[in-house]
């Protein structure tokens, strides 16, 4: 799995590269921005207008300078007719002139606090596209698109009734022209665009002199759009290996996710897509051409015959029917069964990768154990993406497919990670015979094995080869103390001493039992009860010091002194001395921090007796 992971990154960048590249060059160079910043209006003339024809003016208009800017003309007019108070109407007229440019046009309107406070008191012809300020001083904007080779017009007002004197010092104080923003694509200056005309021009013409008109315009047209369909494709594999770089995601995960998935069998839209043609053909042949219209421009001659119009429409249907069963067939041979696949199918078969893999880490898991490996993390792993899996597999349907991948894919991560970390406690395996006789002869010439000592052993595995060597050798006068192995020198006990201070512990009444045990696991002295197994006992509290010991200082809170057992029906307590480990059973509800106070007396007197 990972070799085809590392050769799929290895074949892939260099692709994208150039495909970057082509893109950049087909997509460069389209779009021109110009901007006329908001100043003051200059009144180019005023006029007054009798509205009702009674001899009195009722109204003043003023026009100010045009604004220009590349194709685009705006001219702005104030209309204030004074009746019981001033309606003021301000007008924009934008104009386009003819021109074979996409025009992008955005006006940003100021309306001065002095007329209007509240946007309630606006109306608006065309409504505004965004409202950029709801305070005074309101702005609004409004955006248009315009291309064409006919000059367009549009008309922009907005109205408010005031209560106040306008006129032309009010004008010249408060009014200010509008923030003005043309943006123009012309596809002449796309290279893409260019590549397709200059190829196109000869195609066509060839069509034309073999082909009649109609059905030669439809395939020109239908091998347009083909071609920019194509640059769709390859604008989806770039956006693909750009995801992946970005989410650090395998490449073919976000190649899929951007081609989608196809139809197995073709043969339906194959059929479809040639009967289209042969309906557009025959109609084209079987429908006479308006008179006078083989004179006319292209667009103008197709507009005038209707009939054929349609045949063509239909030959384009059916060659772009075509053209997308080819390329599946095509991606489907490339990428293989799974551009087929579903969300849903996809998200069952990750489930069934899932279950495989944790078939493959239980399995590990057990080898492991075999050899005395710690696994209780990777089996709580393969315990709870199980039961997901399970779960997923009762829940999951063509609706809710699409949700549950992620959270599939990141199990059969997190199921993969284990099997990777069991993988990687798996050296231990061969290795530790060689790693045990290298302490073995350590220990012939040392009575302490020090982790430094163990140049040998992978420095993250010294401390785990102790404790195991350790756990092989219960009985055998060993034991872990401050991380380093050590022999315990024995020395001849009197046990009748040692019986003494634990029935001084006995007879406070607060504990069931008590034994002393040796650190390298071998039972001293007993008065616990008769159905403990006590050397059991013994070898098992030798091991827990030895761990304890190794954890604490490993989370570097020094050497541990105790360690206390809560159970049901009482608790237990180990505690460790210098040289011997005392055991005690407490009964239940009594006092255990009085007991630990007893106990470290006693491994006191009990460390001297040794």
């Amino acid at each position: 799995m990972e070799i085809k992971k590392t050769k799929t990154r290895s074949v892939y960048p260099g692709l994208f590269i150039l495909l970057t590249l082509m893109i950049l060059v087909l997509s460069s160079g389209c779009v021109q921005k110009k901007i006329y910043p908001s100043e003051k209006e200059i009144i180019k003339n005023e006029r007054l207008s009798d509205l009702d024809n009674d001899g009195i003016p009722d109204e003043q208009i003023y026009t100010f300078e045009a604004k220009s800017i590349d194709s685009v003309n705006i001219t702005r007019e104030i209309l204030v007719h004074k009746n019981l108070g001033n309606n003021v109407t301000v007008r924009l007229n934008i104009i386009t002139k003819a021109s074979d440019k996409i025009t992008d046009i955005t006006v940003r309107e100021t309306i001065p606090t002095a007329l209007a406070l509240n946007i309630e008191k606006l109306t608006f012809t065309p409504k505004y596209s965004e409202l950029l300020r709801a305070e005074p001083p309101i702005t609004v904007s409004w955006a248009f698109t315009f291309s064409g080779r006919e000059n367009i017009g549009k008309t922009i007002e907005y109205n408010v009734m005031v209560f106040q004197e306008i006129d032309k010092t009010w004008i010249e104080k408060y009014v200010q022209s509008p923030y003005i923003e043309v943006n123009t694509i012309d596809p002449e200056n796309v290279p893409f665009f260019v590549s397709i005309s200059k190829i196109g021009e000869g195609v066509y013409g060839v069509l034309k002199s073999n082909l009649d008109f109609y059905i030669a315009t439809s395939i020109y047209a239908s091998l347009i759009f083909i071609m920019i369909l194509i640059y769709l494709e390859l604008l989806a594999l770039f956006g693909a290996y750009v995801v992946s770089l970005v989410k650090k995601t395998p490449l073919m995960s976000e190649v899929y996710n951007f081609i989608g998935h196809g139809r197995k069998d073709n043969t339906v839209w194959a059929i479809t897509g040639i009967a289209m043609i042969v309906i557009g053909v025959a109609i084209i042949f079987f429908t006479k051409e308006a008179a006078g219209s083989a004179d006319l421009e292209t667009l103008v001659r197709l507009g005038s015959n209707v009939p054929k119009l349609i045949g063509g429409f239909a030959i384009a249907i059916g060659m772009i029917s075509i053209y997308y069963s080819i390329v599946d067939i095509l991606k489907g041979s490339v990428f293989g069964e799974r551009y087929y696949m579903s969300a849903l199918d996809m998200a069952k078969e990750r489930i069934r990768q899932t279950i495989s893999l944790v078939d493959e880490l239980e399995n590990n898991i057990m080898h492991a154990v075999e050899n005395k490996i710690d696994t209780e993390t990777e089996e709580i792993v393969a315990q709870v993406e199980r039961k997901r899996m399970e779960r997923y597999m009762v829940d999951i349907n063509q609706e809710n497919a699409d949700q549950y991948l992620p959270q599939i894919v990141k199990s059969m991560s997190d199921v993969q990670g284990a099997i990777d970390s069991i993988s990687g406690k798996g050296e231990v395996l061969e290795n530790w015979p060689s790693w045990r006789r290298n302490i073995d002869e350590l220990l012939k010439t040392n009575d302490k094995v020090d982790i430094s000592m163990l140049a040998d052993i992978p420095g993250r595995w010294r401390k785990w080869a102790l404790t195991r060597y350790m756990s092989e050798h219960i009985g055998e006068s060993l034991t872990i103390e401050e991380g380093a192995l050590k022999r315990i020198k024995t020395a001849i006990i009197d046990k009748s001493e040692v019986n003494q201070v634990l029935n001084t512990l006995m007879s406070g009444g607060k504990v069931e039992g008590v034994a002393t045990v040796r650190k390298d696991g071998l039972l001293v002295a007993s008065m616990l009860p008769k159905e403990i197994d006590q050397n059991l006992i013994a070898a098992v509290t030798a091991r827990m010091i030895a761990n304890s010991d190794m954890a604490s200082l490993e989370l570097e809170k020094g050497k541990a002194n105790f360690i206390i057992l809560k159970g049901v029906d009482g608790d237990a307590i180990i505690y460790a001395g210098r040289t011997i480990i005392l055991v005690s059973l407490v009964k239940k509800g009594e006092t255990i921090g009085f007991i630990v106070s007893e106990m470290a007396k006693a491994i006191e007197k009990l460390d001297a007796l040794i």
